[in-house]
C-alpha cells in the first residue's frame, strides 16, 4: 500500500517545461534590474537629505547666537568692507559687566568670540561648511545673512539663512 502511494505521487509531479523556466528567469532578472537601478537613487536621495538636514541645522544655531546676542546689544558695529563681517555687538549688563561678542567668518566656518569686562574670549564655532556671509545695519535694524553649502553633485544641499533683528541700542 505503500508502494502504490509514493508511484502516485511521482506520478503527478512533472516539473516545469523549458518555456516556463525562461520566463521565470526573464522575470526575475527584470525585478533585480529594477531593484538594482532604484538602490543608487535612493542612496543619492538619503545623501541629499542628509546634507540638507546638516545645513540647516548649522544655520540654525548659527541664527540663534545670532538673535541671542543682538537683542541684547546696546552697541552694533559692522565691518566696513564688503561683507560686514567682523560684526561686534557690545552691551553693559545690570551688573555693570561689559559683554563684547564678535562673529566672524574664517574658511567654511562662522564663529562667535564672546568675552566679559575684557578677559578672556570664548571663541565657539558656530556653524560649518558656511559658503558666504553678509551683514548690514540700517535703521535701527540689524540684517545678517549666510550660506551654508554641502556635498557635491546630486547631493549637494545648499541653504540661505537671512536673520532681521532690531537691537536695543542707545
Amino acid at each position: 500500500m505503500k508502494r502504490g502511494l509514493f508511484e502516485s505521487i511521482r506520478r503527478s509531479q512533472q516539473g516545469f517545461t523549458l518555456t516556463e523556466l525562461l520566463v521565470g528567469i526573464a522575470l526575475t532578472s527584470l525585478l533585480i534590474g529594477g531593484v538594482a537601478t532604484a538602490i543608487p537613487q535612493m542612496n543619492s536621495a538619503v545623501k541629499r537629505g542628509n546634507n540638507h538636514t546638516y545645513v540647516a541645522t548649522q544655520l540654525q544655531n548659527a541664527a540663534h547666537w545670532l538673535q541671542v546676542d543682538s537683542k541684547m546689544a546696546q552697541e552694533v558695529t559692522p565691518d566696513e568692507g564688503e561683507t560686514g563681517f567682523p560684526l561686534v555687538l557690545r552691551w553693559v549688563d545690570w551688573d555693570n559687566s561689559e559683554h563684547e561678542v564678535t562673529y566672524y567668518l574664517s574658511g567654511n566656518e562662522f564663529f562667535r568670540s564672546y568675552s566679559v569686562d575684557g578677559g578672556t574670549a570664548q571663541v565657539k564655532s558656530l556653524a560649518q561648511s558656511v559658503s558666504s556671509g553678509t551683514c548690514s545695519y540700517q535703521n535701527g535694524t540689524l540684517t545678517v545673512s549666510l550660506t551654508s553649502e554641502e556635498g557635491y553633485g546630486k547631493e549637494k544641499a545648499s541653504q540661505v539663512r537671512t536673520i532681521s533683528v532690531k537691537p536695543r541700542t542707545q
